[in-house]
């Protein structure tokens, strides 16, 4: 949760040049960027679940590895966020583009090199979720601060919720959770490569075309999922309800049987 004071920034426009949005286009955007975040998110969670463990009990790491491994994440997020904070966005795909790979050497390098991967790592990663972050702080003037943090707070949630589900559900190993980690990178950086103009190397009308097409994938998406758990939901219900029905005459049966046999 410590993104969301950034909503809150003022940010001169020559330190990080902003691209106005039409007010048509500004749902479409922020519901790029949604699905942007919940991936990046997600996959850093997923991350975060697995590479503890991974490194102790697959790779035999000394257990006092991770906590350093993590205070040296700790020390080199805060570090670069004063640095991106002044760097353009066309720097931050850059960032974008090294925390893809993260999960992949944490995967393949020995535990030595692990101190390197953090410090990189979170190094990197916040500049993939600056893009996020202070796009959401813009477009807030726009749609409002309430629905641009709640889209944040959302998007945070799933990003909790999707690994935990994808661990529970399918009781990875490490090994796959880490690529899995590595897809959903991946798959955030195609998004913002497509959809994010001010990162996009892509022509702005080919851009946008792109940006429509993702977020009417997503949007249909996420209606065909609420129609197929309001559709189970409905039919649980009924069965449930069939179920209580035969019951409830078995009782009456029985209760009638042993009056009508008393006599």
């Amino acid at each position: 949760m410590s993104w969301l004071p950034l909503t809150l920034l003022k940010i001169s426009s020559n330190e990080v040049p902003w691209r106005k949005v039409a007010a048509f286009d500004v749902e479409v955007k922020s519901g790029d960027i949604f699905i942007y975040l919940t991936l990046l998110l997600g996959s850093s969670n997923l991350l975060g679940m697995v590479w503890g463990p991974y490194l102790v009990n697959v790779l035999k790491a000394p257990s006092y590895l991770y906590p350093l491994i993590s205070a040296i994440g700790t020390l080199s997020g805060a570090i670069a966020s004063l640095i991106w904070m002044k760097l353009k966005y066309d720097y931050y795909i850059i960032g974008l583009s090294i925390t893809s790979l993260i999960p992949i050497f944490v995967l393949t390098l020995s535990p030595p090199y692990h101190l390197v991967i953090s410090g990189i790592g979170a190094a990197s990663y916040t500049a993939a979720n600056f893009i996020g972050v202070l796009l959401y702080s813009r477009l807030s003037k726009v749609e409002g601060y309430a629905k641009s943090s709640a889209r944040l707070v959302a998007a945070n949630s799933l990003g909790l919720l999707i690994p935990s589900l994808i661990m529970y559900l399918f009781g990875l190993d490490y090994s796959t959770a880490l690529i899995i980690s590595a897809l959903m990178r991946f798959t955030a950086l195609i998004v913002a490569l497509l959809t994010i103009e001010e990162v996009s190397p892509l022509p702005d009308p080919r851009v946008k075309t792109y940006s429509r097409i993702i977020y009417a994938t997503g949007v249909f998406s996420y209606r065909m999922t609420l129609l197929t758990t309001t559709e189970y939901l409905v039919t649980l219900a009924k069965l449930a309800g069939f179920m209580l029905i035969l019951i409830v005459l078995y009782v009456i049966y029985r209760v009638t049987y042993l009056l009508v046999g008393s006599f």
